[in-house]
């Protein structure tokens, strides 16, 4: 029987924290899923944790490889995995609300328009909730990511029908870049209220990544810019309505 929901979660050294994780998803109220764990070549005992909740829930269809291959690689094979009419993505650290699933089916399944769907997340420890708008728009793509990646839910049709993946060039915001070219096709949304708790533990891409990330935001928003309009005037003009909190946009080629 196909599942409503693919659940897919890449995993790479992942001990201290994902337990936590795949129990969220166990324990969502929604109940109709599968759930895909890649193991992505870990060298710590995140296989053996994944092994032991396989064995518990026949939900669960847990691959493993021993060689990493990284983010990309292994979210473009979960896409291709799975077999739900919806996709939700999760992080192997981070840790998602009861009631997430149900949510956002139900708004999936009242606006068959929207194609990605995000929700407010958290930082935690000690962090504000990140409220991003449930409406977003081309001009929003400029200032920020317009969902927060481990909280989505992805309409498969749509990422099937486009063949749409992630872009191994965008490293440390394929999502981003994936996201430009989702809402050419269809409409992205956020649902106004938090759904996942996402863990800040000094080793996220943002740190690790950091000027990698900054160097391809960069590239997106010059693609954004040229999508929007060809005209240098008013790039310049849209260019000086981002927020200061992120670097300026270089609009030459």
């Amino acid at each position: 029987m196909i599942p409503k929901i693919s659940v897919f979660m890449p995993a790479y050294n992942s001990e201290a924290f994902i337990a936590e994780a795949i129990e969220s998803i166990l324990n969502q109220t929604f109940k109709d899923f599968e759930f895909i764990i890649i193991n992505d070549g870990s060298t710590d005992n995140t296989w053996n944790i994944i092994q032991k909740y396989a064995k518990q829930d026949d939900r669960i269809r847990a691959y493993s490889r021993c060689k990493n291959k990284g983010i990309v690689y292994t979210a473009n094979e979960g896409f291709d995995l799975a077999r739900g009419e919806y996709i939700a993505r999760m992080d192997s650290d981070d840790v998602s609300l009861p009631e997430r699933f149900e949510k956002q089916i139900t708004y999936m399944d009242e606006h068959p328009d929207v194609g990605l769907l995000g929700a407010w997340t958290q930082y935690f420890p000690g962090f504000d909730i990140s409220k991003r708008p449930e409406n977003i728009d081309l001009f929003y793509l400029l200032k920020d990511c317009p969902v927060d990646q481990p909280v989505v839910m992805i309409r498969k049709s749509v990422i099937d029908k486009y063949k749409l993946r992630y872009d191994e060039d965008y490293l440390a915001c394929e999502d981003q870049e994936l996201w430009f070219r989702l809402i050419k096709v269809s409409k992205i949304a956020n649902l106004q209220e938090l759904l996942l708790k996402h863990r800040w533990h000094g080793n996220n891409i943002s740190i690790k990544m950091g000027d990698v990330q900054q160097q391809n935001i960069q590239k997106i928003r010059k693609q954004i810019l040229n999508f929007i309009t060809t005209s240098p005037e008013q790039q310049d003009a849209i260019a000086k309505i981002i927020p200061e909190m992120f670097e300026p946009l270089v609009l030459k080629s």
